[in-house]
């Protein structure tokens, strides 16, 4: 009946990467007309500054604006769902499972800021809560539930299990800061490996050139600067 916290963070990756692509292609255009507008060729270095905060400023903006109206839109929409959400089979009703309004829905945007500043704390809550509520999702009155759900019999469910919110809690907080920490320390390792590895093979490059020109010189009597004088076979051996 109602959504599950995985659902929605699936659901809420597919939308970010949506969104993510969308601005992309807006700060494009932006960078185009900008380049296309004759620039300050006195150059004032205050006015330069000033035309660079500015460009970021307005960049700031595009983005909150396109993340509230990309949400607001879809989930005021006949399809009561986001992209993301439409993928997994989820959507986002009033607390009495009717559609949102537009500001409505816009209101419950702007709410997931709140949640934004608890940690992320707020978005947990979508795991454990009776009606599977996030912190914003309470705030505008909201639920997210299945695509199918009976709207008319939205009764809350019972307490989640504590291993289930511990779980939650590991995998979203706890487990991220772990892999970090072993890519911290893994990627060094790796990377003096992959040097030290290097450095073999070329000692052993230098030293089977260096007795190649001994054998050339006890034969011909002089050194060469020609490696196709020298009896040479590098073949098998990776890149140096």
């Amino acid at each position: 009946m109602y959504a599950g916290f995985w659902k929605r963070f699936i659901a809420y990756i597919i939308d970010s990467i949506i969104v993510t692509i969308i601005g992309w292609i807006l700060f494009a255009v932006l960078g185009i007309i900008l380049s296309a507008i004759p620039g300050d060729t006195s150059g004032n270095n205050a006015l330069s500054l000033a035309a660079s905060v500015g460009a970021t400023l307005v960049g700031f903006i595009i983005g909150i604006l396109l993340n509230i109206i990309y949400f607001a839109l879809f989930e005021s929409s006949s399809a009561q769902a986001s992209p993301g959400k439409m993928v997994l089979g989820i959507k986002v009703t009033d607390i009495n499972g009717k559609r949102l309004t537009f500001w409505r829905a816009v209101g419950r945007t702007i709410a997931k800021w709140v949640s934004n500043l608890t940690f992320s704390i707020g978005y947990l809550m979508a795991g454990f809560t009776r009606r599977r509520q996030a912190l914003h999702d309470m705030i505008a009155d909201c639920l997210v539930i299945d695509k199918n759900a009976d709207t008319n019999n939205l009764q809350p469910l019972p307490p989640t299990p504590v291993w289930q919110i511990v779980l939650i809690i590991f995998a979203v907080c706890i487990l991220p800061i772990i892999l970090g920490i072993l890519t911290a320390i893994a990627l060094p390792q790796y990377f003096r490996a992959v040097e030290k590895s290097r450095s073999v093979e070329a000692l052993s490059v230098m030293n089977s050139i260096a007795g190649a020109q001994e054998r050339h010189r006890l034969i011909s009597g002089k050194y060469t600067l020609n490696f196709d004088d020298l009896d040479l076979d590098f073949s098998g051996r990776g890149t140096v």
